[in-house]
């Protein structure tokens, strides 16, 4: 019985694992070895001739080239002409071609390929039974192969050697992972398929389709993550296949004249496979009934509950039931789409053959009672393939498509039929090589592949080959089919077939034989294969134009009448037969008396006969018929021969005829009269001899060069003579006409603004103007132009069309490009091939300061659920460790956001692909910027050379912000260029809300427009400057936007203050860091002062006085070189903002693109360097390729040590410089290795890193580590992690007794540490190590036993802190550190104990001062102070330099604003007294602010401490007389207004102070001292103090700077 089980969805089970051998490898090799013994005959034989003509061709191509792909692609003709280039998109051209290099010739190669054939059906097979075998059981399984294998279609392709089976194989391999949901692999498979051949994206669109309809059947998978993904993966295969078709026009080369003659729809499949129509027919009406009865029936479970009978219910039922039978059905039905959609011929349909079985069985497997159905049904097409084998049953192909068609090779397909004409082919070929081995031979394809390619194994002989096709020159000795009335031969052997290459595509009509002709071969089939030899009734009375004439009688048969008859008055005209031509021709007139190139060609005979008025009468009879015009002088044939508007242009020529050179002119003025062009030239080239600058000698010669299409030649004249008259309309108007021919945008542009200006009045120039414009997408302009031309010739046709057709864009701006479909195509493209050449890197987490700058701040966020102003307005900036770095960009948002949607490491994913995507976009805009000036090629090879460039590529690689910033510049360009000035607006503002320096694109934009419009005239077109004046304005918005988000967001100042504090390195490190931009830099400049030079020159003769030359030079260099202008100015902003903020090798990508497009793009224009610049771009990406590792690039040791003074190994490991090449990748993988060494093997011990490490060990969601590590921060960029607390503040309170250490060189551990990390030494425990000559260590450091009580640690930590401070600032350091920790004595101690220098001795006596006010002792504080002053030194001064930030703001955090608004005033005034106890003299300010509206006294009292704690000695005064205020009997407040009187002098009020607080307190010591010395000094310390110098009037001073502890 026929089980309808489903197929198992689980892993294999280890027993099926075990036995592979049996269930897959066995399989394949018995059937394999079966295939193999009935196609034993043919193992041998060469390519069958479709196999020929397509990937064999293509193969034998690249292996003659040494693998030229770029020739094969874009020089090579099209299979359809003979060329070599059929299936761009396919591998097995090249498999082939590697074969034939590996491989010897001949039989054993073609073995090998017949055996991958053989493999891939046998593959097919099994993989088939293999799917089916669960639901239909052994015998049909094996049926139902057996059936598949004697199909006569895809028999016959085993015969072959083919790209079908292949591509079948590896499809049904995907088919089957998907089917057992190993949806990764079967895309693989999948993209393999397609890989063989393009028809493969079947199989990955039937892929995606299943997924998609298993998502939208069932809500619960639509919650499978993994199902999404691979519905991703498969999705991205199927884009990158389909965009691999659109680039490379597989599409559109499959529909050549041959397959769509052959068999242009299924319609067609009665005719040549009825039995593939009947079988599609009867499983397609079986599925459908058996769907419908599926969505009729009502579920029921095995409980007999009802179930769930929707629609989508079903469908999930049956996708999971039956997967492979759904799959089997969307890719049949995809094939036939496809395949109706493009071209429909046999061979197409080999891969839906298993897929169309399979659907057959599977059907009939639903009707289980009857398992003899299946049986009988497969038997019958088993019996029915067998007697098909050579097409008996089939229509016969001679009785449907004549014996012309009969024998094309892609209908004789079908069947075995394929092999009989093979055999029949191999047997003419090699009788033609022994018959006629030296003969000429006349023949058609697939013959002339045969005998132009010896190594297919057809013919070998040295006979030379007349094309009856189009054929490519490369091969000697086949011959173009014109060639053969040079010489034409007597006795040619004739090769006639009946195919569509001969009679549909042919160039020749090749005669059936004749009685008397000698016949070399011929099959005897209804349409006969025939090799003959010619033989003449009457031979020997035949002449050579007798034969010629037999021969131009067969050629063209395809071709129009009119063509026909032009090319033979051609050729009797070349063979000088001028009046039977002449008379030929006359005739044909009366016929076609429209056709300009035959009136043309009959006028050009009258003159060669001196037949000069009968010339002008045929060259002016349909242009006007006015006998006024026809003047027998040489304007009237050179108008003839070169226009109607020519003879105006000669008129206008004011130039005289110097009387050195008035012979040879006139002289060619006769032989222009004769129609003798050659010597006319020559003429004109005598007189320029004597004359160089002769305008009329040079516009003649320019003239007919450009009609002999020599247009290099005529180009050079053109510029010849505008360099001698530069507003010379005419020559600017063809010069424009020929660089727009040539595609060059830019220069055609400058010429026909230039022959406009010249001659306003000429409806030509402004249609030539209109042209260009219209090419530039510029469709207002262009249109304008148009009307122009119109206007001033109405009878103007063409003008009038191009006018609708420019209004017609307008309307319709989205089709004006025409081809933005394609740009997006290959945007795709090349996001792809970006993604698999950066596979490497695509999911690696952020490097250097993008980990420390934009994905911190996007952590930063993410944590805080994008808390904006907790952002802008608490976090610190990025120079003091703060996550606050980038205000003005959306990047960090646009990380957060994907840190939110996915973990690690798919948000680096993401923005890879997104860096990606930008990349390629710069690529093609650079592309699409410089294709007009050089062509593709060359501009593709600019392109390549920027992608190549060290910086560029790494940039390519990071997750940073320079590359959409670079994107959005570009498109500003590309909106300048084409007059968008909206569109450059939003770009620029783009670009700087990407980074900050976008704001240069703007300025940039803004000085282009203000200079076009301050250097516009009068006379230009009011809508010109109306639309520039608009673009000016729009884009000054943008820049005030810009402006304001840049002062409130504060990056220049800072980062100005930040460089030149620090002394910041400036532009010369460029000569060490990137010399390849330095020079290319360099040559911009040089190119960009000649251009400039040439345009001043040009100047010279039209313009004067010095201002006006510099005006007009401006106005001209802005009009003619925009692109130019546009980018030097912006490469100048780069340099002088890196140069006064800072430099970085990355803050130069902003420029990179633009030097390479200012300097190619004016390079490009000029005709002379043009190949020249190619070389160099072609040599410029070779040293790039060798450079990725930058080892022609100075060392940066060099660098370290002679700029910055430093042990370069202490800076090796700098990520900021090592960015110039991928140097950087040794020093990422070590950081990655290390990150990911230090979470698997420190647990609990604190870890010493230094930045950027500790950023990446501190934010899992950078991508470093799994969760976020402890420790403590040696760098000054970290005070704001709240999970690396500070170590000069935290390390010596919990002095960890096992720290781990990471020592790396770099810039952030060399520069101001604040802990003194070593090298590990011998006991150390290293844990990691990436062993290179600057060593990233991690190490694990148990201190000695002497320093493991808690006070030993601490002083461990202690004497580690600060290392490169001067001994003093490490002395203030410690003291407040223990000042901090409540132990003012300790402090007192460590600065007491302190042996200054001589230069340090007054900062520490402040020092010591300091502190004796701290601990109430007033006295000696003030004889310190005086003792200091005597000296004339600043207190202000002195005590600043003492200050240090608050350490309290670590140890002891502030209470927030909340929390101080309902704390009582009492223990306000408590935690003030501790905090200024303690130091904390800013937190005690703090809290007292709380308290200055109740007016008490303790309060009060606490100011005036903190005021004279700050030298500010009159609102210390101030504050204590407002606490004996509000309580006269303060005793503090006395005693220390009575130590200020006396200070300043004011003896009366000092003592009444003292006496107070005696009177209180009569033991008071500090009131008796201060007595005391009142009453010793009673006669001279007035005058003693009063020579000292008093404090400022009003004695305040601010609040000490915070300054750098280092």
């Amino acid at each position: 019985m026929l089980s309808p089980r489903a197929p198992t969805h689980s892993e294999p089970s280890s027993q099926e694992r075990e036995s592979w051998l049996r269930t897959w490898l066995l399989p394949v090799l018995v059937v394999s070895v079966l295939l193999a013994a009935t196609r034993w005959d043919s193992l041998a034989s060469p390519p069958s001739q479709e196999n020929i003509i397509g990937p064999w061709k293509e193969a034998e191509f690249l292996n003659r080239t040494n693998f030229d792909y770029h020739r094969l692609w874009y020089e090579e003709p099209d299979f359809s002409y003979g060329g070599s280039r059929t299936y761009v998109t396919s591998a097995l051209p090249t498999i082939i071609a590697i074969g034939m290099r590996v491989l010897p010739g001949g039989p054993p190669l073609f073995v090998v390929f017949h055996l991958m054939s053989i493999l891939s059906a046998a593959v097919t097979g099994v993989v088939l039974y293999r799917l089916i075998v669960n639901q239909v059981g052994i015998v049909v399984g094996l049926l139902t192969c057996l059936a598949l294998f004697t199909n006569p279609l895809f028999s016959g392709q085993t015969y072959v050697t083919g790209m079908e089976l292949p591509m079948t194989a590896f499809g049904m391999v995907a088919i089957w992972f998907a089917c057992h949901r190993r949806y990764y692999l079967a895309a693989l498979a999948a993209a393999a398929a397609f890989f063989m051949k393009a028809s493969g994206v079947v199989f990955s669109l039937a892929i995606v389709t299943y997924l998609l309809l298993l998502l939208i059947s069932n809500a619960r998978l639509r919650k499978d993550r993994s199902l999404w993904a691979a519905l991703t993966v498969n999705a991205f295969f199927t884009g990158l296949q389909y965009a691999f078709i659109r680039a490379a026009g597989s599409v559109s080369n499959l529909r050549t004249e041959e397959n769509q003659h052959a068999a242009t729809s299924l319609k067609s499949l009665p005719v040549w496979s009825p039995d593939f129509l009947l079988v599609v027919i009867i499983a397609f009406t079986g599925t459908l009934l058996w769907l419908t009865y599926r969505l009729l029936k009502t579920p029921v479970d095995a409980q007999g509950s009802v179930g769930d009978a929707s629609p989508l219910s079903t469908l999930n039922a049956i996708l999971n039931e039956k997967p492979f039978f759904t799959l089997a059905w969307i890719v049949l039905l995809g094939g036939l789409a496809a395949n109706e959609t493009v071209a429909v011929i046999p061979r197409y349909l080999v891969f839906l053959l298993p897929f169309l079985y399979a659907a057959l069985v599977l059907f009939l497997a639903q009707l289980v009672s009857i398992w003899s159905v299946a049986v009988i049904a497969m038997a019958v097409l088993i019996y029915f393939n067998v007697m098909n084998t050579h097409g008996t049953l089939y229509p016969r192909l001679v009785d449907v498509y004549g014996t012309e068609l009969a024998r094309t090779g892609a209908l004789i397909d079908r069947t075995h039929e394929v092999i009989d004409d093979h055999q029949a082919n191999l047997a003419a070929m090699q009788a033609l090589s022994l018959l006629a081995p030296h003969e000429d031979v006349i023949a058609g394809r697939p013959y002339l592949d045969f005998i132009a390619i010896p190594e297919m194994g057809y013919a070998q002989t040295a006979a030379t080959v007349y094309g009856a096709n189009s054929y490519p020159d490369e091969f000697t000795n086949v011959h173009d089919i014109d060639e053969i009335l040079d010489d034409p031969p007597f006795n040619p052997v004739f090769v006639v077939v009946g195919n569509s290459w001969l009679h549909l595509d042919g160039l020749f009509d090749i005669p059936r034989p004749e009685p008397e002709d000698e016949i070399l071969f011929t099959d005897e089939q209804a349409s006969p294969l025939v090799v003959y030899k010619k033989f003449w009734p009457n031979g020997p009375h035949l002449g050579k134009r007798e034969l010629q004439d037999w021969y131009l009688a067969r050629m063209w048969p395809n071709a129009r009448e009119v063509d026909r008859i032009k090319f033979r008055i051609s050729f009797l005209r070349e063979r000088g037969d001028l009046e039977q031509a002449t008379a030929e021709a006359q005739q044909a007139l009366q016929e076609y008396p429209r056709d300009y190139q035959l009136r043309q060609l009959t006028s050009a005979l009258f003159f060669e006969q001196g037949r000069v008025e009968e010339g002008i009468d045929c060259c002016l009879g349909f242009l006007d018929r006015d006998r006024e015009l026809r003047h027998q002088d040489y304007d009237a044939v050179v108008m003839h021969r070169y226009g109607p508007d020519v003879k105006l242009e000669l008129l206008m020529l004011s130039t005289s005829v110097d009387p050195a050179v008035e012979t040879s002119y006139e002289q060619a003025l006769h032989l222009l009269h004769e129609g003798r062009l050659t010597a006319a030239a020559t003429k004109l080239e005598e007189a320029l001899q004597a004359d160089p600058d002769h305008v009329t000698s040079l516009f003649c010669l320019a003239m007919l060069r450009q009609s002999q299409s020599q247009l290099e030649e005529a180009t050079t004249l053109f510029e010849r003579i505008l360099k001698v008259t530069p507003n010379h309309g005419p020559a600017a108007k063809h010069l424009a006409q020929i660089a727009l021919a040539e595609n060059n945008l830019e220069l055609a542009l400058n010429m026909a603004q230039t022959g406009v200006e010249a001659l306003p009045e000429d409806a030509r120039a402004y249609h030539t103007l209109g042209l260009v414009l219209a090419q530039r997408d510029n469709y207002d302009s262009a249109a304008q132009a148009f009307e122009q031309a119109v206007a001033l010739d109405p009878t103007n046709a063409e003008a009038k069309r191009a006018l609708e057709s420019a209004r017609q864009e307008q309307e319709e701006p989205i089709r004006s490009s025409g081809s933005w479909w394609r740009w997006g195509v290959a945007w795709l493209v090349l996001t792809a091939v970006l993604c698999i050449w950066r596979f490497e890197v695509i999911d690696s987490p952020p490097y250097w300061d993008f980990g420390q700058g934009l994905w911190y701040e996007a952590n930063y966020l993410a944590e805080t659920n994008f808390d904006y102003p907790r952002l802008w307005y608490e976090e610190k900036r990025h120079w003091e460790g703060g996550a606050d770095c980038y205000r003005t960009s959306v990047l960090p948002t646009v990380v957060a956001a994907l840190m939110t949607v996915a973990p690690p490491p798919f948000a680096q994913i993401a923005y890879h692909v997104l860096t990606f995507a930008c990349s390629s976009a710069i690529l093609l805009l650079t592309f699409a910027l410089l294709r007009p000036r050089g062509g593709t090629v060359a501009a593709a090879l600019a392109c390549l050379a920027l992608l190549t460039t060290p910086l560029f590529g790494v940039q390519v690689d990071m997750l940073g912000m320079e590359i959409p910033t670079t994107f959005f510049a570009l498109l500003a360009l590309w909106g300048v260029m084409h007059e968008r000035f909206t569109l450059a607006a939003i770009a620029g503002t783009l670009s700087f809300l990407m980074k900050a320096a976008g704001l240069l694109v703007t300025v940039t934009t803004c000085a282009y427009l203000l200079g076009v419009l301050l250097t516009s005239h009068r006379e230009d077109a009011p809508g010109t400057r109306r639309r520039f004046a608009w673009g000016l304005g729009v884009n000054v918005l943008a820049l005030i936007f810009q402006f304001a988000l840049v002062r409130w967001g504060g990056h220049i100042e800072n980062q100005m203050g930040a460089t030149h504090s620090a002394g910041g390195p400036g532009l010369w490190l460029t000569t060490y860091v990137c010399p390849d931009l330095l020079l290319l830099s360099l040559a911009a400049l040089l190119i960009f002062v000649v251009t400039l030079i040439r345009l001043y020159q040009q100047q010279a003769g039209r313009v004067h006085g010095l201002l006006n030359r510099l005006v007009e030079l401006t106005r001209t260099a802005l009009r003619q070189e925009p692109m130019l202008i546009w980018s030097a100015v912006l490469i100048v902003g780069v340099l002088l903002a890196v140069s006064r903020i800072i430099f970085l090798p990355r803050y130069l990508i902003l420029g990179v693109p633009f030097l390479y497009i200012s300097t190619v793009s004016v390079l490009f224009a000029r005709q002379g360097v043009r190949r020249v610049t190619v070389c160099a771009l072609v040599i410029i990406t070779l040293l790039n390729l060798l450079n990725t590792q930058g080892r022609f690039f100075p060392s940066l040791d060099s660098m370290y040590a002679n700029e910055f003074g430093a042990d370069p190994s202490r800076l090796a490991r700098t990520g900021a410089f090592l960015e110039r090449s991928w140097e950087y990748e040794a020093d990422h993988l070590a950081n990655i290795r290390a990150c990911r060494a230090i979470e698997e093997q420190c647990q609990n011990d604190p870890v010493f890193a230094p930045t950027p490490l500790l950023h990446y060990l501190c934010f899992p969601r950078l991508g470093y580590v799994s969760r976020p590590l402890q420790g403590y921060a040696v760098s000054d960029f970290t005070h704001s992690t709240d999970r690396f607390k500070d170590a000069t503040i935290h390390a010596p309170v919990d002095h960890p007794r096992q720290p781990v250490f990471v020592w790396v060189g770099n810039t952030f551990s060399l520069v101001s540490p604040r802990f003194d990390l070593q090298p590990p030494t011998e006991g150390d425990e290293v844990l990691f190590d990436d062993q290179q000559p600057s060593s990233l260590v991690v190490y694990r450091r148990t201190i000695a036993a002497d320093d493991a009580q808690p006070q030993g640690l601490e002083r461990w930590y202690l004497d580690r802190i600060w290392p490169t401070a001067p001994p003093l600032s490490r002395t203030v350091y410690r003291a407040h550190y223990y000042l901090a920790t409540d132990r003012l004595d300790r402090a007192v101690a460590e600065v007491e104990a302190f042996t200054p220098e001589p230069e340090t001795k007054n900062a520490r006596e402040l020092l010591i001062a300091q502190f004796q006010l701290r601990q109430g002792n007033y006295s000696d504080a003030l004889d310190r102070l005086h003792t200091y002053r005597q000296g004339g030194e600043s207190l202000a001064a002195a005590y600043e330099a003492l200050r240090l930030e608050e350490l309290h703001a670590a140890l002891d955090p502030m209470p927030t604003r909340e929390a101080l608004e309902n704390t009582p005033p009492g223990e306000l005034i408590e935690q003030a007294t501790a905090y200024w106890h303690r130091g904390y003299t800013t937190a005690a300010s703090q809290l007292l602010e709380q308290l200055e509206d109740q007016k008490l006294p303790q309060a009060q009292f606490l100011q005036g401490m903190l005021a004279l704690e700050y030298l500010q000695l009159d609102a210390a005064v101030m504050a204590f007389e407002n606490t004996l205020q509000q309580a006269p009997e303060h005793v503090g407040a006395l005693l220390c207004l009575g130590w200020l009187r006396l200070y300043r002098g004011e003896y009366a009020e000092a003592e009444t102070a003292f006496r107070s607080v005696l009177e209180q307190q009569p033991e008071h010591a500090g009131a008796q001292r201060g007595l005391g010395i009142l009453q010793e000094s009673a006669g001279n310390l007035s005058q003693t103090l009063d020579t000292r110098d008093a404090v400022s009037d009003n004695g305040a001073r601010s609040a000490p700077l915070r300054i750098n502890r280092g």
